[in-house]
């Protein structure tokens, strides 16, 4: 009787030795998914120019301007790159970019970019600053 017992412990034990390395390395992994989430305050919103201008002045940030490519041409903020917010790859040219940058957006009235932060947040942006009012507020 006690041989049976002892098997069925060995037996036990091993079974949660087993689970116990499936939980910590699926929980592992789940954690390394996520890692740049973790590590980083989510921070997609609207503001006003004046901290616009005070973002502005960082290096390592990108400028997008989100109008058409006749708007963009017409007059833009100084080195600002352009994606077309109704272009049918708009969100596939957002993927492209490096999520973990900070990205400073506008549009011509602030529409497109309030619009636009959704995207933004569902392909994980850790930093997105849409421009309030747009591009004909900036110079107000």
């Amino acid at each position: 009787m006690k041989k049976k017992h002892i098997h069925i412990l060995a037996y036990c034990l091993f079974a949660i030795f087993i689970l116990g390395n499936i939980i910590f390395f699926a929980t592992d992994y789940c954690f390394a998914c996520e890692k740049t989430i973790i590590n980083k305050e989510i921070k997609i919103k609207t503001i006003d120019k004046y901290q616009w201008r005070e973002l502005s002045k960082q290096e390592n940030l990108i400028i997008l301007d989100i109008r058409t490519p006749k708007e963009f041409q017409s007059g833009n903020i100084e080195n600002s790159v352009n994606i077309d917010f109704y272009s049918p790859q708009f969100k596939d040219e957002l993927n492209k970019l490096d999520k973990n940058k900070t990205y400073l957006i506008y549009c011509r009235s602030g529409n497109r970019a309030t619009q636009s932060l959704s995207i933004f947040e569902e392909l994980n942006f850790i930093e997105v600053y849409n421009l309030e009012g747009g591009i004909s507020k900036f110079y107000k």
